[in-house]
This record gives structure tokens, C-alpha cells and sequence, in this order.
């Protein structure tokens, strides 16, 4: 449904908004692929970044795609909405359709895997970095799911990283929320005070989907952290990143094919951080799973190999050996040793390994290990950034 301003006079704190300044952080150079969905908080991002590059006058690096997922009647419609809104701004745009079967379990993620997999196809010939209109309110609500699934793991609390590198067939695309540091509510705000029109997303009441849960039942513990906190919790993630990059490439190699060598002496009570949560990361790469198996999984299996030789976890075999560990994937999932360089065309069980489609910047370290052991052509460097101070 189309939300419009009010036509009413003002009041002062509509004045205020439409006069709220917004900083944010912005490829410094560069083709920018702006995803807008219609939505408020996309919307405000849409203009707000068009202001800030028509004041440094480069909006000729500037162009929109809206990704149309076809999961309800209606978003043809919306992404007209968003065409219609970048001719008037003289943008380019671009819709982008999610076409074929539909998953009935795990949609959402399945459409953020096609949104981000459409997006980067367009983006990675173009040399662009992708914004996506991410706000605090989506990431309290990402460090709250993250807590509920694994209360043990130091990792969830840093949120989403401010940039993603996503693959798109032998290459991919920076991706950039510049907007993490902003309420959708002040964004809105700005909107509604400044006469800018945007949709309201039916799905935003859909509680077959967690977040929406989480959202309408305002379980968000996390929230209730001091101001900063996100920003420190990343910076401690970013530490452990280079120190378990650091350990994977003293410690990690194979020892024969198939077979994963990690040349250190774990205990069964291991209180070592940096190398429980890189025999974390080795044992997601080695069985070619999305997630790292959790702290107390990693920690239960380090006990069993204390009393025997031999233990599973995260679709793998561990064994003791003099040197350490060697872990190696279950004799039935032994299609993929190394990575899969097309997915499409494995097996239907198949799952990636935690940085095969995208590489958190904050976990940049670790993921360029998994890429020497994979024998991978390296993550390319994110942009550099410039602030931008807009929105009076």
C-alpha cells in the first residue's frame, strides 16, 4: 500500500525531521547499485544518497535495481513504483525477477540467497558496489535470532558486518549498508516530513517468518544494550577474524586428498578461543555446511576425542592423531572434497561452506584461508569510504 505524506500543515516535529542531517559512509569511488525495494527504509536511502551525489556532483555513478521475488500479488506493481520514482530522479533502473520454483521451507532465506545472487550478476560486470537500506532496528533483531540460536557464541553479538563480498559466478560484488547506524523509524520520519512517498511491505506482518515475530512480539533483548556496543562487538570480531586467519595458516593444510590436517594439540576442556573457533570454521569448510557447528557441539566432540580416537560432527570425521586433528567429510558425502564451483549442478543435498557465496568483512581473514585451502582466487579488498553528512 502507498504511504503519502500528510497534506495537513506541519507540525514542529515534522519540521524537525525534514531538517534531521544523516551521516553515513560511502564508496569513496565506483559504480553504486542502489537494491531499493519500494519500502520506507530503501526509499530514504534512494534519496538520501541521490542528495549527497548531487552535492558532490557525481550521480553519474549512481544506478537502482529492485528485485522482484513474485511471492505475492502486487510486487510488479511496487517495483513500478520504484522505476517511476528513478525516472522522475533521472536514475537508471533495472528489475530483476526471481523466476522458477519456490521452496516451502526456509523462503526467506532462499529469496535473500536470489536477491543477492540477482544482484551481484548485475552488479559484478559493472564493477559496482550494492547498497542495501539495512537499519539498528535489523540488526538488534539479527543479534537477537543469532542469541536465541547459539546463546554461547561471542560471534552473533557483532550483528551483520557493514559489508559483504557476494560471488557471482567467477567474480562478485561488494556489499554495503551504510544506513546500520540509523532507526527505519527516523528514516520514515524524514520521508513523511519531506513529502517522499514509499510502500508499506505486507510481508512486514507475516508471522510465519521469525524476525516478524521477534518484531511484532518485541522480544529484541539485545536492544536494551548501552549505544556502542554493536560498534564493539564488531571490532572484537574483527580481532578474532585475524587471529583465527593467523592460526588456520600456521595450522591448517591438507594431509592428503580429502583429508583436512589441523597441527595442534587440543585438550578435552580446550579454553583457547582462537583455536576452538577455528577448528569451527575448518569443520564447516570440511563438510560444506553454511554454519559453524556451535561452541558446546565443538566442545562436546573435543571431550569425545579425549576418551576415543574417532568423532562426527558437522557431517565430518575427526580422528586424534600425533600431530593433532584430521578431519575429513563422511565417507556418504564424499561427491565434493574441495568446493563445488557450481552449485546448480550438485547433488541436491549440497550446502556450501561458510564463505563459498559471501564473506562477511569481518571474518575477511579467515575466509581468505578457507580460499588457499580451496586454491580460490582471493577476496578483493572492500572500498574505501567518504562520509557524507545530507538530509536538510
Amino acid at each position: 500500500m502507498l504511504t503519502r505524506s500528510p497534506s495537513a500543515e506541519p507540525c514542529p516535529d515534522a519540521l524537525a525531521a525534514a531538517t534531521a542531517s544523516f551521516s553515513f559512509a560511502l564508496p569513496a569511488t565506483g559504480p553504486l547499485l542502489l537494491a531499493v525495494s519500494g519500502g520506507g527504509d530503501s526509499m530514504a536511502m534512494l534519496h538520501l544518497v541521490h542528495r549527497a551525489l548531487i552535492a558532490t556532483g557525481e550521480t553519474a555513478r549512481l544506478s537502482v535495481a529492485t528485485v522482484d521475488h513474485g511471492l505475492r500479488a502486487g510486487s510488479a506493481d511496487e517495483a513500478l513504483f520504484v522505476a517511476e520514482t528513478c525516472h522522475m530522479l533521472a536514475l537508471p533502473h533495472r528489475t530483476l525477477r526471481w523466476s522458477g520454483a519456490k521452496p516451502q521451507t526456509g523462503l526467506q532465506a532462499a529469496a535473500r540467497h536470489a536477491r543477492y545472487r540477482l544482484l551481484s550478476d548485475l552488479a559484478a560486470p559493472l564493477n559496482a558496489t550494492i547498497l542495501i537500506a539495512h537499519t539498528a532496528d535489523d540488526q538488534n533483531e539479527t543479534v537477537a535470532m543469532r542469541a536465541r540460536r547459539d546463546p554461547s557464541s561471542r560471534l552473533g553479538l557483532s550483528g551483520m558486518a557493514d559489508a559483504i563480498y557476494w560471488r557471482a559466478g567467477s567474480g562478485g560484488a561488494w556489499v554495503w549498508r551504510p544506513f546500520l547506524g540509523e532507526s527505519g523509524r527516523s528514516l520514515r520520519q524524514w520521508l513523511d516530513a519531506s513529502g517522499l512517498n514509499y510502500l508499506n511491505d505486507p510481508s512486514n506482518g507475516d508471522r510465519r517468518f521469525e524476525r516478524i515475530r521477534l518484531r511484532q512480539d518485541q522480544d529484541i533483548t539485545v536492544a536494551e544494550e548501552k549505544p556502542g556496543d554493536a560498534e564493539r562487538h564488531g571490532e572484537t570480531r574483527r580481532m578474532l577474524d585475524r587471529a583465527v586467519g593467523s592460526f588456520i595458516a600456521d595450522h591448517v593444510d591438507w594431509a592428503a586428498p580429502q583429508t583436512l590436517a589441523v597441527r595442534h594439540e587440543y585438550a578435552a576442556d580446550e579454553a583457547y578461543e582462537v583455536g576452538v573457533e577455528a577448528l569451527r570454521v575448518v569443520l564447516a569448510f570440511a563438510g560444506q555446511i553454511e554454519y559453524r557447528p556451535s561452541g558446546p557441539a565443538t566442545h562436546a566432540m573435543l571431550r569425545q576425542l579425549s576418551k576415543s580416537r574417532r568423532a562426527s560432527l558437522a557431517r565430518c570425521v575427526i580422528e586424534r592423531s600425533d600431530e593433532g586433528l584430521l578431519i575429513r567429510r563422511e565417507h556418504r558425502r564424499q561427491y565434493a572434497a574441495r568446493v563445488v564451483q557450481d552449485p546448480a549442478s550438485a547433488p541436491a543435498d549440497y550446502a556450501p561452506h561458510p564463505f563459498e557465496s559471501a564473506v562477511p568483512v569481518h571474518d575477511l581473514a579467515t575466509a581468505r584461508q578457507i580460499e588457499r585451502l580451496c586454491r580460490t582466487p582471493p577476496t578483493p579488498e572492500p572500498p574505501q569510504l567518504f562520509l557524507h553528512d545530507i538530509g536538510d
